[in-house]
C-alpha cells in the first residue's frame, strides 16, 4: 500500500524586498524587512497566528486577513492589540532603556499596522484603474 500527499502551492510571490504572497493571505507577508526594522520574528508570528486562527466572518472565506470589521482577527485590530500591549507594558517598567525600547517596540507594531492600511490601499487604487 503506497500513500501520497497532493501537492498544493500555497506562495503566490517570494522577493525577499517586495514580501511574500501567499494564496491564502489578501496582504503580502515581508517578515523578513519587519524583523530588519527591529519588530521579533515570534512576536511577528504570534500577531499573524491569532488573525489566521480566527472564526469570525470573512469578507473573502478563502484569505485569513480579511476579518470584517475592527474586532478580534483583524489585521489592524490585532497590530494595534500588540502595539497597546508595548505601550502599557512601557509605562510600567522601571528603567528609562526599558522604557525606551518598549515604546520603540509599540511603534514598530503601529508601523506594521500602518503599512497593512497602506498597502491594502495601493492595491484598491491600481485594481480600479485596470
Amino acid at each position: 500500500m503506497t500513500y501520497s500527499l497532493t501537492k498544493t502551492h500555497l506562495l503566490k510571490h517570494s522577493s525577499i524586498f517586495e514580501g511574500t504572497s501567499y494564496v491564502s493571505w489578501y496582504r503580502i507577508l515581508n517578515q523578513l524587512i519587519w524583523i530588519w526594522c527591529g519588530n521579533d520574528g515570534l512576536e511577528i508570528e504570534g500577531v499573524l497566528s491569532r488573525i489566521s486562527a480566527n472564526n469570525r466572518i470573512r469578507s473573502f472565506d478563502n484569505l485569513l486577513d480579511t476579518i470584517i470589521g475592527y474586532q478580534p482577527g483583524n489585521c489592524a485590530y490585532e497590530w494595534s492589540q500588540q502595539a497597546m500591549g508595548w505601550q502599557k507594558k512601557a509605562l510600567e517598567l522601571p528603567t528609562k532603556i526599558a522604557r525606551s525600547q518598549a515604546w520603540l517596540r509599540a511603534a514598530i507594531a503601529k508601523r506594521l499596522n500602518f503599512d497593512y492600511k497602506i498597502y491594502v490601499f495601493l492595491q484598491h487604487k491600481f485594481t480600479d484603474i485596470k
